[in-house]
This record gives C-alpha cells, structure tokens and sequence, in this order.
C-alpha cells in the first residue's frame, strides 16, 4: 500500500506546515483529527475503504484542513485513483501552497505517471519549506535520473543519506547511480554502506558483483553472486548473471558449466511452464513467415553491428519482421532498426508473461532471442513457449540450458559439432562460413600512416587487460642540429610524466590510472631518464654524443604491462623532451 509518508502526517500539528490559510470557524479540526486518527488505524490493518470514508468526513467536518484532504489523497493514491488524489492533493495546496507533505506526495504521485517537470517543481517547493526532508530528497533523485541528469540525482542522494544514514533503499539508489555514472570506487564504497546495514540484501549484493565485473575482478564477482543466488534462486536474472560471470572464470571447466547452465533450465521451465497448447499461423506454405527478434540491444551495441544487415536483406515477399526491443535509452541505432523492420513493439515495460502474450498475438512463427544470459535476459519469455520455433543467435555464445530453446546458430570454428554439441540443450546450426557478420558502426578507409605518425605521439591503441599480455608501440624523436651549435654534445631527457616517478610512469583516465613506461632500448631494460651523473645530463644510451649538424632520430619504446584489474576508459599521459646541447 502507498501510504507515502502517512506516519510522520498522522502525528497531530507536528505535521502541518506554517503559514495555512485562515481556518473559518464553521471547521471542526478536533472532530476531524479524531476521524483522522480513526481511519489511520483502519488503513494500517488493511481496512482502506473505511479509512477512506472515514478521511472524507473528516474533510467534510474540516473542509479548510490540509491534513483531513492530505490523508483523503494518500488513501486514494494508494488505490490507484489518480484524478481523486490529485484533487486531494490540490486542495492541500490550495491553502497551504509551501505544505512540505502536500507538495512531496502530489509530486509522488505524477512521478508515477511521468509527469516529471511537474513533480520537480512540487519538490522543490517541499524542499524549500523543509530543507531537512530526507524522502523528498530521494524522491528528487528519482525524478532526476529519470531525466538523465545523473550528477544532480547523486547530489540528492548524498543530501539524503546525511540527513536519514540507515536508509539502504537511498544507499542502494546512490550505488545504482554511481555505477551508472562509471564512477566504480564511488559505487562500491555505497554497496559496501548497504551491506553493512542489510546484509542479506540480494540487490546489493548482485549490483557489488557487477561493479567487480566492470572492473574484471572475476573471482571477486562470483562469490557474492553465488550468495545472492542461494538466497533467492527463483531470481533467474541473478542466475543469469552469473551463468554469464562463469564463462570467464577459469575455474569452471566446459562440464561444469554446461550442467550449471542446464539446471538453469530445468528450473527456470519448471517456474514458467508451456501456456500455449495451438500457434495461431496460418498454415498455408506459401504464406510469408512471421520472424520475431527479442532484444534490449537494439542500440549502439555490438548485436545491433549483426542485426542491421539482417533486418535490412530479409526477403519481404516471404518473411514478416517484428522486433521486440527493451531498450531503455532508444538512441539513432534504435531508429535506424526501427525503420528497416516491418513492425517495432516496446517492450520494455512488460513482464516476461505479458511479452509472451504480445508474441502469440502477433503469430510469430520463428522467435529469436539475441540477449541470453547477458544484461535483460527474456528466457522466462521463451519458457513459456510463444513460438513454434525458438532459436538463440548471437548476444550469448553458450547453451541457454533450455529444451524449449530449439536452435542455435553458430559455426563450426567456434563450435566444433563433436566438442560443443553435447554440452548444449539446443541443436546447434553452423552457418556455412562465419558467424561473425557484421557491419561497423563507423566506415573508415585504411590508414596510410601509422597512429604514431597521424596523431604525433605514441600511441598505444587497446589495451585489453583480460588478454594477461603486455601492449608494445613505439614513437620518435628526431633532432635537428646546426653546423654550429656549439661543441656538439647534447642531452635528450624526457620528464616523468604525471606521475611525477621515472620508473613508474602512469597515463589517467579520470582518477583511474594504468601503469606503462618508455625504453631507450627494444629490449625495454632501460627506462628514459637521466643519468646518475647530476644534473639534467641526458638519457642511457645517448648522453654526451658528438653531432656535427645534421639529423639524428631516436626511437622511444613503449610499453604498457599486464594489468588484469585495469578499469576501462581512455588513457593518456603527457611528457616534456628536453634537449639541452
């Protein structure tokens, strides 16, 4: 029940903000407090209908009351009656327009239906009456992050959790954020708080195993996730996550997971049994196919790279395409699907039964699934078996553990048939060369000069930290010197960088660092310093070297090492060559 509040509001005057409109003396505000007071204990045994006729004759008796209309608004919020509770709500405001609780729960309710500059306004006006407002503030973050403006709704979050500390909902949201935002420390250290208050949180712990995720801490990531699904295994996105999380760890051998992957489906077809027993096509074989793709990646995401050929090559004389897409944030790639297929259903905001009503209305013949174990799983859709035909392609590159997955599509280079179908419920079906068809985001034409050479600077391109090598490039320094320029001997120093420590250089991505350093030699066994002879007296190797005009080019050697907890983003360091001659 939203009762959004109703214990801080049923505490007496305490509750009402200052400055109400003049209350005329035909109001009976003992009579109504006692109705109030009435209908608050029938509403908290579950009694709403006689609460809430209880709230309207207090507002009857106290017609210039903003808490008898405050409380009339919370009942009927709680029922779903928008237009009444609105009202409600306006005639709080109407004679008390700074009422903190008035304002705080209309801006409830229009955040529920997604009229978020409305609701805004409401907040800050609460705010201003009663800046100390801890649920006003978290609700404000909520309005914020739904208008994706993400620092703003982390500096509500922060404001809240000062004012309220032991409030894991608001510490769970400010994690939700901050791993959103990319900041992974921030987000920790706020699942860290959560878990300290509630241990046994399942979200918590599943969200502490997707920042240790981000940051490729493999091991790090499972054992938590293996917590979070002892305690609530009927969580089949959480299993999901880490069936997705055990392909990485080397741990788990090929066996091991295939069985993990097929108790997965022996439970998840066991919660969501098969709900149709007829396919409503039309059996006539020259009719067009109705193929069905299920996704949240119709976006700029690596599946969208496969599945914009498809959709645009498809032979519309005999197949129908429909895409159902949970994208959450639909970008130009989204459009781009969008207009290439024949019909577009959103489905984000469905439950995994509605979506597979949705899909046997349409009378899709072939249902693709493109996600898998992967971020927004759908397989409790196909559980429930919508479609005749059912195949899995391309956003998972495993079993799903399901027998109402009938294909998959792979190719013999990836899945030997005598390696890899026995460890798989579905029919694998090899494409006759590759799977890997796609088309790049970006068209570009081959660079005729290296990324050294183009960019002016050493340039080491990506770094990978799950391939466990180091990453080698190399950039020059060339050094032009007149017939007279002094005696001929010169120094070529390079400075340290931002690290400010010669043998541990470090490029920054934000407050992210990677480690890497610059060689004098290709054997990378002496680092660019300057000698131990005082001073600024040049580099190993090439201190104190006669030139007598002319040219002369080094080669600086990069490298960055192995670094398996690397955090990704884009690195850079700069670095000041000194010449002194």
């Amino acid at each position: 029940m939203l009762k959004n509040l109703f214990h801080r509001l049923r505490a007496g005057a305490t509750a009402e903000a200052p400055g109400p409109a003049a209350v005329p003396s035909t109001n009976d505000i003992a009579a109504a407090d006692a109705l109030i007071v009435r209908g608050n204990v029938l509403e908290d045994a579950g009694d709403a209908a006689q609460a809430e006729q209880l709230y309207r004759e207090a507002v009857a008796k106290a017609p210039s009351h903003p808490r008898a209309h405050l409380n009339l608004g919370i009942v009927l919020a709680a029922k779903d009656d928008r237009e009444g509770a609105a009202k409600a709500y306006e005639a709080v405001l109407a004679l008390d327009p700074s009422h903190p609780f008035g304002n705080y729960n209309f801006a409830r309710l229009l955040f529920i239906h997604k009229e978020l500059r409305r609701a805004g306004e409401l907040l800050d006006a609460a705010l201003r009456a009663k800046p100390d407002f801890p649920q006003a503030l978290v609700l404000r973050a909520s309005v914020l992050d739904a208008m994706d403006k993400l620092p703003e709704a982390v500096e509500a979050l922060e404001a809240a959790n000062r004012l309220q500390p032991e409030d894991a909902g608001a510490w769970f949201n400010l994690a939700l954020l901050n791993f959103k935002l990319e900041r992974h420390d921030a987000a920790e250290a706020a699942v860290d708080r959560l878990l300290a208050l509630a241990p046994r949180h399942p979200g918590a712990l599943a969200l502490r195993s997707r920042v240790m995720w981000d940051h490729n801490f493999v091991d790090e990531v499972l054992a938590p996730l293996a917590r979070s699904v002892r305690e609530d295994a009927s969580n089949f996105a959480l299993r999901s996550q880490e069936l997705m999380v055990l392909n990485f760890s080397e741990g788990a051998s090929a066996a091991e997971l295939a069985d993990r992957h097929r108790e997965y489906g022996v439970d998840l077809e066991h919660a969501h049994p098969v709900r149709f027993d007829r396919f409503l096509g039309d059996r006539d074989p020259q009719r067009r196919l109705r193929i069905g793709y299920v996704s949240a990646d119709f976006c700029l995401h690596p599946v969208a790279l496969f599945m914009k050929p498809v959709l645009e090559s498809h032979r519309r004389d005999g197949f129908e395409i429909f895409c159902y897409s949970s994208v959450g944030s639909p970008d130009h790639v989204t459009e781009e699907c969008r207009a290439i297929s024949d019909h577009w259903r959103q489905v984000e905001a469905m439950s995994d039964s509605e979506l597979a009503d949705a899909i046997h209305a349409d009378a899709i013949d072939i249902l693709v699934d493109l996600t898998g174990h992967t971020a927004s799983p759908r397989l409790p859709t196909f559980s429930q078996r919508p479609a005749p035909v059912q195949v899995s392609w391309v956003g998972y590159l495993n079993t799903t553990g399901m027998t109402r997955m009938d294909y998959r599509l792979t190719d013999f280079r990836c899945d030997p048939p005598e390696l890899s179908q026995p460890l798989h419920t579905e029919r694998l079906v090899f494409l006759p060369d590759s799977q890997w068809c796609y088309r790049p985001f970006v068209e570009s034409a081959p660079s005729v000069a290296a990324p050294c050479e183009r960019n002016g600077f050493i340039t080491f391109g990506s770094f990978n930290p799950l391939l466990g090598g180091n990453v080698l490039a190399n950039g020059t320094i060339t050094m032009t010197c007149g017939a007279n320029s002094g005696n001929g001997y010169y120094d070529v120093v390079l400075s340290a960088g931002g690290s400010g420590n010669y043998q541990a250089r470090q490029m920054k991505s934000g407050s992210n660092s990677l480690s890497y350093n610059l060689y004098s030699d290709s054997a990378h066994t002496k680092v660019w310093q300057p000698d131990n002879c005082g001073g600024n007296c040049g580099v190993m190797g090439f201190s104190n070297t006669s030139v007598n005009g002319g040219t002369m080019t080094f080669t600086v050697y990069g490298e960055i090492p192995a670094q398996p907890k690397a955090i990704p983003g884009t690195y850079g360091d700069s670095i000041t060559v000194t010449l002194t001659y």
